[in-house]
This record gives C-alpha cells, sequence and structure tokens, in this order.
C-alpha cells in the first residue's frame, strides 16, 4: 500500500512530532508498504528536495520562512495535491494549520484520511483564531482520528467534535533495545565531565522553550536552597532561554545545579539517565502534550517528576506509581516532591519496578504499533466511515 505521512518537518530536524513521524515512516515501511513523507525545509530555501532515507521517500518542499511558528511552502500544496493523488492512505500529523488548508481544498473522496492530533495549538491565539475553520473541518473529513492520551482528547479546544472516530495512540519506545544500549555503555568513552554527573540526584534536559517550567524548576532549587536542601541538579539543552537560565543559576549562586548548554548525545543521555536517582519534567502549558523522553525514563527505572497538565503528561508517569505528579507552575510543589525523592521519603524502588513494568506492558513499540497499523486497516476496510 502507498502510505503518505504529513508534517511541518522530518529528521534530521530535531522534535517530539519529528521522533514520531519517523518511527512511524519506518514501522510502516518494514510492513511492506511504501511510503513518503512530504514535509517543508525549517529554513528558507528556494530548493525543494527529493530524497530516500532508510527506504522512506522524502518530499521536503522548499519554504519561504515561518510564522507564528508555522512554515510556510507555495510549493507545498503543488507537492501535496501530487502525493495525495499517488497515495492510498495520507496521515497529516497535527498541529499544521498548512496541512488543515491543503486537506479542506483539496481531498478526493475515495482517499482514507487519518488525522495524528499531539497537541491543540496553544501559544499562538491570533492564529488559532484565524485558522480554526480549517483545523475543525479537517478533523471531520477525516474517517479516523488518532490521539495520545484519554486525558488529551478529554481537554482538548478540538477533538470533542470527533468523539465518534477518536482512537487512542500513544507514543512508543523499544524498552528491551533501549536497556540493552544502556547496558552495553562503555563508560570509558565518556569524558570525565560527563561521568562526573552520574552521582546527581536529578536531570532535565531538552528543548529549552517557555513551556518547558524551567524557570519554576530554579525557583523550586531556590526555595529548597533556604531551606538548606541542595541535592545535585543536571539541566541541558539548548532553546531560547539558555541565556536566561544561565544567568538565573549565576544570580542566584545555586552551586548545585550543572548547566550543560547543548543537547546530550543519544549515549550520553541515556548513561545520565541510568544513573540519575530521578528525571524532572516540570512542563507548565499544553504546548507538552505527552514527554516521550518520559518514556525514555520509565523504560529504565528511573522515577519521573511531572506536572498535572490536561494533556497526556500525567498520563505517562503516574502520581505515587511511577513518580510523583505536582501543580503545573508551582515553584513550591515541585520543591516538595523534589526534596521527598532526595531526602527518601518514598520508596523509589518501588517506583523503579513500576516504572519499568508500565513502560514494557503500555508504552512499548511490539504493542503500540501494531495496534497504530491495525487502525489504518481498519480505515481502509471501512470500519471507520
Amino acid at each position: 500500500m502507498n502510505i503518505l505521512l504529513i508534517n511541518k518537518f522530518y529528521w534530521p530536524d530535531v522534535g517530539g512530532v519529528e521522533t514520531v513521524v519517523q518511527q512511524h515512516a519506518n514501522f510502516l515501511t518494514t510492513k511492506g508498504n511504501k511510503v513518503t513523507v512530504l514535509c517543508i525545509k525549517k529554513n528558507a530555501s528556494l530548493k525543494t528536495e527529493k530524497i530516500n532515507i532508510q527506504g522512506v521517500n522524502i518530499i521536503r518542499c522548499s519554504s519561504l520562512g515561518t510564522f507564528f511558528s508555522m512554515p510556510l511552502s507555495l510549493s507545498f500544496f503543488y507537492h501535496y495535491i501530487r502525493s495525495v493523488l499517488d497515495n492510498k492512505f495520507i496521515i497529516f500529523h497535527e498541529p499544521f494549520p498548512l496541512a488543515d488548508i491543503a486537506m479542506c481544498l483539496f481531498l478526493p473522496k475515495k482517499k482514507k484520511t487519518m488525522i495524528f492530533w499531539h497537541s491543540d495549538i496553544v501559544r499562538q491565539k491570533k492564529l488559532k483564531l484565524i485558522l480554526g475553520f480549517f483545523i475543525k473541518k479537517a478533523l471531520r473529513k477525516a474517517n479516523v482520528v488518532c490521539t495520545t492520551s484519554k486525558n488529551l482528547s478529554q481537554h482538548s479546544e478540538y477533538l470533542g467534535i470527533v468523539k465518534e472516530k477518536l482512537q487512542i495512540v500513544p507514543l512508543s519506545i523499544d524498552t528491551d533495545g533501549l536497556n540493552k544500549k544502556v547496558n552495553s555503555l562503555n563508560v570509558n568513552e565518556f569524558d570525565s565531565e560527563i561521568k562526573s554527573y552520574a552521582d546527581a540526584q536529578f536531570i532535565s534536559f531538552g528543548r529549552l522553550s517557555y513551556y518547558k517550567g524551567l524557570d519554576v524548576l530554579l525557583e523550586a532549587l531556590k526555595i529548597l536552597k533556604k531551606e538548606g536542601v541542595e541535592p545535585r541538579v543536571v539541566i541541558s539543552g539548548k532553546g531560547e532561554l539558555s541565556n536566561h537560565i544561565a544567568n538565573i543559576i549565576k544570580q542566584e549562586q545555586l552551586s548545585n545545579v550543572i548547566f550543560i548548554n547543548r543537547f546530550l548525545k543519544e549515549d550520553e543521555k541515556c548513561f545520565l539517565l541510568k544513573n540519575i536517582k530521578c528525571f524532572l519534567f516540570p512542563s507548565i502549558a499544553n504546548s507538552e502534550a505527552f514527554g516521550i523522553t518520559q518514556l525514555e525514563s520509565l523504560a529504565l527505572g528511573t522515577p519521573v517528576i511531572n506536572t498535572s497538565l490536561p494533556t497526556g503528561v500525567p498520563d505517562v508517569s503516574i502520581n505515587n506509581l511511577t513518580g510523583l505528579t505536582v501543580t503545573p507552575g508551582d515553584p513550591y510543589s515541585l520543591a516538595e516532591a523534589i526534596k521527598k525523592i532526595y531526602l527518601n521519603k518514598v520508596n523509589l524502588d518501588i517506583f523503579s519496578v513500576n516504572a519499568k513494568i508500565r513502560a514494557s506492558t503500555i508504552f512499548d513499540d511490539k504493542i503500540v504499533l501494531p495496534h497504530f497499523y491495525n487502525i489504518i486497516l481498519d480505515v481502509c476496510n471501512d470500519k471507520y466511515i
């Protein structure tokens, strides 16, 4: 079967949704399908690029740049029409308003479609007002709509209009593969600096964006410092808040905080995540819809402190089962949770065992990806009309 996946960007562009699209594309290829990904270049470019990566055909359209975080491309519409005509099944990864507009303007009735809904548009309120009509119309046109958690399905501004064709498909990882990779790591290959961080108690890594809640984390650490509680915390990543975070750590003299102003390499990330006591995921906005890094933590038996956002975040790591869940944006709540973990006021061994069980029984690739593929086959067999 010819399957088309549509998303804003694709690997090697980095992002949570891009990781999922690549995972889906590779999996669908292994099932004997001819898979094409239609996306847009992240930076302005006049040239459309067509390449093949691991058996997946990539059409990376020329770009006029971005507007409110949405890539703009005129060639996208041309390649969209051609690609839709050439493929039997089309998967739209949302939010991507340009694809919603294209879907509303052109979609032959015989084509089978899925919208994979990762999150609502949160920050770009003006854009949402303008494009809401197209988003809702696209959702109604799709044969089936998948989203990553029950929590997101219940709280989304949009998904309520398509309840009858909504399916839950969580994000997933290869839990066995991740553990084998970690167990085979050669510690001697890491530089001494990275190795020295393994005795820290907490780690937080990823894109340094407003919704990640790192301001709240630093405020929580300031509260704990006043109480004489100073756990060693590693923060790693890059983004618009890089300088801001570095300045706060320096100004507040948070000597217990190690700031690595870059993305960790995969091996470094796995090594630290396995050895450090707890993963911090203090996100504050609904832009954080799931958090696949939480899955990596659970798979390695590392408890998580996350937040009770109305998205999939608290559905991944469960309060008092695999870690602790706190109120988003509340530094006192976060400080208290950190203190409980640091001072061993909770049973981390139980959290660790539960984390591994939850990852392997709910979020493993072997469980989730076949379920995802069965939904596609059901649509092709007219189960969803």
